[in-house]
């Protein structure tokens, strides 16, 4: 057998490391752009420790806003162009034909302040709606946060926007006499939606109820389809004035446009256009398809349809949020548009 070699032994240096001689942790590479102008990442170390690293990305460089440039200036250009040629054919007509100039003069004068008063007024029905809106967001996060101050603030601009409100004169007035000193923002913001919206509310609600009314009879009546989509659209889109005008914010032309938008993108993001199944299974369920016939059941769809825009309506020009108040509910819509459904609850045979 070969005899084995074995190998020498070494020393092994065994002391301890102490504190300092850790490894030092390199710091991470900043990125070169980030979405937004500031963004706080949280990194754990080798030795457990939680880093907060601030990351600021490179500005964008600024690119010159060529094709705004572009319309702003061709539209200016044909506005002078307009109003040159205007003004030289008045002149020419008052030179010619002093009456009949004059009279086109006064004309023009009569468009230019009915244009500025239409703007004007569009201008402030904007600008009422963005207040309800911005209203509510405040109420809502002193709510979150419980600033009373911010509360009792927000309560006071409520009260000021709805001066012009008859309905709300008795809550505002008994709001106003409750000697109560509130120790939380909820309760103060409660109570004064309760005495303040709450009559706007049940106004609202009742305008809703009857549209719903008057598209369910006028669905399950009409011959054509094409009749359906005009008097519903026709419908819903005067529910939504009426809604707005409910809370102090009456739109224009371009306000309506934006408030049925906001409106549609609301009933989109709650997901409110899909009817929920238990609404369903009542309207087809339990024997009512063999009982209510298919243009009857179309027109209380299209009435709880309605129901849901007026109920977005509602939540978008609502100066307050929903908190202690219950917010309406589109059962109580179905009550009303399914008679027969009821009959049958009730009948016991």
């Amino acid at each position: 057998m070969a005899d084995i070699k074995r190998r020498a032994p070494v020393a092994i240096n065994l002391a301890l490391k102490t504190d300092t001689d850790k490894p030092t942790v390199d710091a991470p590479r900043l990125p070169r752009a980030l979405p937004t102008s500031k963004v706080k990442i949280d990194i754990k170390n080798d030795f457990g420790a939680i880093e907060t690293l601030t990351l600021e990305p490179d500005p964008l460089p600024k690119r010159w806003p060529l094709g705004t440039l572009f319309v702003s200036a061709a539209g200016a250009l044909i506005m002078l162009w307009l109003s040159s040629s205007f003004y030289i054919w008045v002149e020419n007509l008052i030179s010619t034909k002093p009456q009949l100039g004059w009279f086109a003069a006064a004309l023009a004068a009569l468009t230019v302040a009915a244009l500025v008063g239409f703007i004007t007024r569009e201008i402030i029905a904007i600008s009422r709606l963005s207040g309800n809106q911005r209203l509510r967001q405040t109420l809502n996060t002193a709510t979150e946060d419980n600033n009373i101050a911010s509360a009792r603030k927000a309560v006071s601009s409520l009260i000021k926007i709805t001066e012009a409100l008859p309905i709300t004169a008795k809550g505002r007035t008994n709001f106003l006499a409750t000697d109560v000193e509130f120790l939380s923002a909820s309760d103060l913001i409660s109570l004064a939606a309760k005495d303040i919206v709450q009559p706007l509310d049940k106004l609202a609600i009742e305008r809703v109820t009857a549209a719903a009314k008057r598209v369910s009879v006028v669905t399950a009546i009409s011959p054509r389809a094409f009749v359906d989509i005009i008097y519903v659209l026709y419908e819903n889109a005067k529910l939504i004035r009426a809604v707005a005008e409910i809370y102090g914010c009456r739109p224009g032309f371009f306000g309506f446009l934006r408030l049925a938008r906001e409106t549609v993108a609301h009933l989109a993001v709650t997901g409110a256009v899909a009817m929920g199944d238990s609404i369903v299974q009542q309207i087809v369920g339990h024997g009512m398809a063999a009982r209510v016939s298919a243009k009857l059941g179309e027109g209380v769809l299209n009435g709880l349809m309605t129901a849901r825009i007026g109920f977005a309506a509602m939540d978008v020009t609502r100066p307050a949020p929903f908190l202690q108040t219950e917010r309406p509910k589109i059962s109580q819509i179905l009550a009303v548009l399914n008679p027969i459904s009821n009959k049958s609850a009730t009948d016991p045979s």
